[in-house]
């Protein structure tokens, strides 16, 4: 990478910026009816209708453009501040020994620079996010703890309830108490994003990359996680994917006898571990269609069934 690259490249994170601002202060617009949304060929139609949430950015690339082009961003560029950093930085990156020289010439590998398309790509038409119902059951645990936690040592205090207990081991029994009240509630909640692509080739030989180094990780240097990462078939895509089981944590170095001292009712801390050790968290990175999918969740079903079924934008 030359000086001049290297000014495009801080250019690029100045835009970025500027764009961010641009979006937060920009006019809202109304919503468009089904029939309309049905005429474009974005992520909508993949997703399901009962979805706690969804939020989609499109054509990102045209409005980092149009900033790039704007008044403003030519007055950007024209600030002492902004010019002395680039400066800077171009005359760091002339010492090969520098940071700098360093970045650029890890940057100008064929393989940097692939991954560096792709990402160019991932975020130039259209990315999208969404996650299940147990969004909605989650937040509900977490308000209620968090109240539990915060008032209830408070009013176990002022009643005389708390016992022989210090505030921080009040506060751990009653959030232990809360879980123990709450345990369907515990469960990880589904997560799914995506990014349009278009060198879908591009995108695999990445992947690829991305499997080799996950999985001799999880094989060499992780050993508790040998057999966990997998490539597997998923609605006849290829998808690497990472299996996390709660029995994978050493449960044997938790000190059950101080948990049990704080119960509030016998048998709650073992409710609540158990409860962990049955959970599972599944992650999956790969492409389907024109669309490069990552989920994070219990299981990969929500990538399974991505466009059918009944559809987010069926409803009115």
């Amino acid at each position: 990478m030359n000086p001049q690259h290297a000014r495009f490249a801080l250019q690029g994170f100045l835009v970025a910026a500027v764009l961010g601002t641009a979006l937060a202060a920009g006019p809202l617009v109304g919503p468009a009816t089904a029939g309309d949304l049905a005429d474009l060929e974005t992520s909508l139609r993949l997703v399901p209708k009962d979805v706690a949430f969804y939020s989609s950015s499109m054509r990102l690339k045209e409005q980092v453009e149009i900033v790039g082009e704007s008044r403003a961003w030519a007055r950007l560029m024209e600030m002492p501040s902004v010019k002395q950093g680039l400066d800077l930085y171009e005359e760091q990156s002339e010492d090969p020994e520098s940071p700098a020289a360093q970045f650029q010439q890890y940057m100008q590998s064929p393989q940097m620079q692939d991954l560096v398309g792709l990402l160019k790509e991932m975020f130039a038409e259209d990315v999208f996010c969404f996650g299940d119902q147990q969004y909605s059951k989650l937040i509900r645990l977490v308000q209620e703890v968090s109240n539990t936690v915060q008032y209830g040592s408070m009013l176990a205090e002022l009643s005389g309830e708390s016992g022989d207990l210090g505030p921080e081991e009040l506060q751990a029994a009653l959030l232990l108490d809360a879980l123990a009240g709450n345990l369907d509630a515990i469960e990880f909640p589904t997560t799914v994003v995506g990014f349009k692509i278009d060198d879908v080739k591009q995108a695999e030989r990445n992947l690829s990359y991305l499997g080799m180094v996950v999985g001799m990780a999880c094989s060499f240097t992780v050993p508790e996680l040998n057999g966990a990462f997998d490539r597997t078939d998923i609605a006849g895509n290829d998808f690497l994917v990472l299996t996390l089981t709660g029995d994978m944590i050493p449960w044997e170095e938790v000190p059950m006898d101080e948990l049990e001292e704080i119960e509030f009712e016998p048998g709650q801390a073992e409710k609540v571990i158990g409860k962990a050790k049955e959970m599972t968290l599944v992650i999956a990175v790969g492409i389907r269609d024109d669309y490069l999918l990552a989920s994070v969740g219990p299981s990969t079903d929500c990538l399974a069934n991505l466009g059918s079924g009944e559809l987010l934008i069926e409803r009115p």
